[in-house]
Order: structure tokens, then sequence, then C-alpha cells
């Protein structure tokens, strides 16, 4: 979830959110929207370091996908559908 805010008081919408799961790169996250006269690149990374970005997944994802592994926590699984 994401949550907009003109964070920076420029008159643009900005978005916020949080990112778990990553190891050192855990924490909150700030997506700033910036307008140009002039082309750029679409994302300008604020460490020198990332995290290694992921390929988009297959088109025929669905078929691939193992249905025997659940990645649901065991206290939220139900009994019934």
């Amino acid at each position: 979830m994401y949550v907009s805010r003109d964070l920076d008081g420029d008159g643009d919408m900005d978005l916020i959110s949080t990112r778990g799961n990553s190891g050192e790169y855990d924490g909150v996250f700030w997506l700033e929207q910036v307008r140009s006269k002039t082309s750029g690149p679409s994302f300008t990374p604020s460490r020198d370091a990332e995290s290694r970005p992921l390929p988009l997944p297959p088109a025929n994802w669905l078929e691939l996908y193992d249905r025997r592994k659940t990645y649901i926590a065991p206290n939220k699984v139900s009994d019934t559908p």
C-alpha cells in the first residue's frame, strides 16, 4: 500500500510506503514525481548499491506455479474455502 502526499511541497503527489523482507534495505521509501522539460531516466536510485532487480514473470506463470507450495501463514489457513 502506498500513501500519496505532497511531501516536499513542490505541488505534485509523492508516494511513500514501507519495504520489508529485504534485509538491510528494509524501511520506508519515497517515490518522488519529477517533472522536466527534457527527457531523463525513469528511475534514479538513491543508493550506490540497490537490491538486484527482478524480471517480470513469464506470461504463462500460472501454468508453472507449483500449487503444492503455499506462502500463506499457518494461522491464516481456513478449513473452509
